[in-house]
This record gives structure tokens, C-alpha cells and sequence, in this order.
């Protein structure tokens, strides 16, 4: 594979939710540099239209302090099923080796390796779902100061309580700073986890800080019934790291080869023409027949199929 040259009618690069739909729905091989899965709380509304990509609806609840909230599958669970079937189809052609990405002309993209190796790989129509990955596209307008979304964690000790989530948007509509809080699983007991909506400007702003953080999750708590241990001061609240992802919304040259999607996971689902035309597409798709050949409803490697791949 040093200096190989695959050839691809539709080619699709990314490594979000959107792009592995939309491999996964036409067909197409995938490429990307990093995986972006979400993060294992994160669900799907409970109206997204999975049943488009014919997998099972699922049904979760999620107690909040209003009453339990309905949402659909587990969105990780989804990625990571839908990527293993694109794997195992033979559509991931590079897998996780990629350590850059470029485009050389309007039919070209070069892919760097590890270990300096280099793939070529010719193409007639290309969805970049993540722009920022690939060098050399042309920048019509760049967006100054990027938007961010960050995930504070924080360890919380309080008195037991059974909620799940607090969604501010419940409560009130457009609060960017500290929108959803997400309390952590029996895995990582008494552990909180913040999501809000900023600004790379904003993020070194005091507005923005740890100190500011604690105060708002403090009137949150106690709105919402959580309290103090009896014999602690105060509720306590430890921060214990940061996480920041920059949302790119730089606008970016297309043409009539080289396409920059910027569809959301909702719209990639409902544009696809009509669900009897996927239907027929999909049962003839190796990677979806391999999804309900060998896993089952969850996701899970059917046992009886593994013992026939596995070799003794």
C-alpha cells in the first residue's frame, strides 16, 4: 500500500454521525482521520427517524426532575454498530491509518499513512462531512471566532436522588451556559457532567470559569431537590476536567465533484427520497446485511455467527 491508487465512484469523508449515515445509507467507502463518536449519554430525540436506516426504535427513559423524558436509541451504540458494519464490508479502505488528508485536484485525493506511505484515490463525487480534515479546499468566508461546545465534569456530593438528566431547555429556552447536566451511571458514581454552548473569545472569559460554573450548578441543584449530605456544610462539587470541541463554520468552495455537506444527523435521515426506495437499497447493501446477519437488536455480535467466523 505505499504508493497505491484506489478508484471510487462516490467517496465520503468524516468521522461524525453524519458522514457514517451517509456511507452507510448509499453505500460508499469511508475515510477519516479520527473517529468522532458521541459521548455514551447522549440519545437520540425520541421523534428522530432511526427507523430510515432500518434499525430498531428503541424507547429510553431518563429521569429528570420534571418527570421521565423519552428519548430514542443510544447514539453511541448506533455509531459504533453502523461503523462495524461498514468495516467489516470492506468500506473503510484506509481504517484508522490516516494521518492526513488532501485534495489534489478535482478528482484526487491523496491520503498520507503512517509510516510515510501514501494512497491515491480517484473519485467522481466526493462528500466531505468534516471540512476541517482536509487540506487544500478553498475558504469562501472564515468564521472569526469559532463556537465551541464544552463538557465540564465535575465529582458532586449530595443526598441520593434518582435523576438522570437536568435539560435547562425544560426550564427555559436559550441558555447556552451550562444547557443540559447529565449525572453519571453506577460506573462513575457521583460524577456530573455539564454541557454548554460558548465561543473560543468566550472560553477566557472569568463568565466562563470553574468558580461561575459551581455557583450556577449550585441554584440548579437546588431548584431541582438536590441536597446537601446532612452532615456536610454545602453541597461539594470537585471539577475534575474540561473538554472542548470546536464546531468549524467556516464556509467552504464546492463544485460540481467536490461536495461539502453540513447536514445535520436528523436531515441526512429525512432526505433520504422515499423509505420503500431505501428499503430496496438497503436489503441488496453488503453492510446492512451484514448488521442483521451478526448482531442482534442492541448491537451485540450474534454468538452462533461468531462461533462460525472464529476459527478453532
Amino acid at each position: 500500500m505505499k504508493r497505491h491508487l484506489y478508484e471510487y465512484d462516490n467517496l465520503v469523508v468524516g468521522g461524525n454521525l453524519q458522514a457514517i449515515f451517509f456511507a452507510y445509507i448509499n453505500n460508499y467507502p469511508l475515510l477519516f482521520k479520527e473517529t468522532q463518536p458521541p459521548l455514551d449519554f447522549e440519545y437520540f430525540e425520541h421523534d428522530f427517524p432511526i427507523e430510515k436506516l432500518m434499525l430498531t426504535k428503541q424507547e429510553n427513559f431518563l429521569n429528570t426532575p420534571y418527570g421521565a423524558k423519552k428519548f430514542s436509541n443510544q447514539k453511541r451504540e448506533v455509531y459504533d454498530r453502523l461503523l462495524f458494519s461498514l468495516s467489516l464490508a470492506g468500506l473503510v479502505p484506509v481504517a484508522d491509518k490516516v494521518r492526513s488528508i488532501s485534495i489534489e485536484d478535482e478528482e484526487t485525493i491523496k491520503i498520507s499513512t503512517e509510516r510515510a506511505r501514501q494512497v491515491n484515490i480517484n473519485f467522481k463525487k466526493l462528500y466531505i462531512f468534516e471540512p476541517k480534515i482536509v487540506y487544500g479546499l478553498d475558504i469562501e468566508e472564515n468564521q472569526e471566532d469559532e463556537e465551541c461546545i464544552v463538557y465540564d465534569t465535575f465529582k458532586i456530593r449530595s443526598k441520593t436522588h434518582d435523576f438522570n438528566l437536568i435539560d435547562i431547555d425544560d426550564i427555559e429556552k436559550g441558555h447556552d451556559f451550562v444547557n443540559k447536566i447529565w449525572f453519571m451511571p453506577k460506573e462513575k458514581p457521583n460524577t456530573v457532567v455539564i454541557k454548554s454552548f460558548s465561543t473560543r473569545e468566550k472560553l477566557s472569559d472569568s463568565e466562563y470559569g470553574v468558580i461561575n460554573t459551581k455557583y450556577k450548578l449550585k441554584g440548579i441543584f437546588e431548584k431541582a431537590g438536590i441536597e446537601k449530605r446532612n452532615y456536610d456544610k454545602e453541597l461539594f462539587l470537585d471539577f475534575l476536567s474540561k473538554d472542548v470541541y470546536h464546531i468549524d463554520k467556516n464556509v467552504y468552495k464546492s463544485s460540481d465533484s467536490i461536495i461539502i455537506d453540513r447536514r445535520t444527523e436528523r436531515e441526512v435521515c429525512l432526505n433520504i427520497a422515499h423509505h420503500q426506495q431505501m428499503t430496496s437499497n438497503l436489503l441488496g447493501a453488503y453492510p446492512w446485511r451484514i448488521n442483521h446477519l451478526f448482531l442482534d437488536s442492541s448491537g451485540t455480535i450474534r454468538w452462533y455467527h461468531w462461533q462460525m467466523i472464529t476459527p478453532h
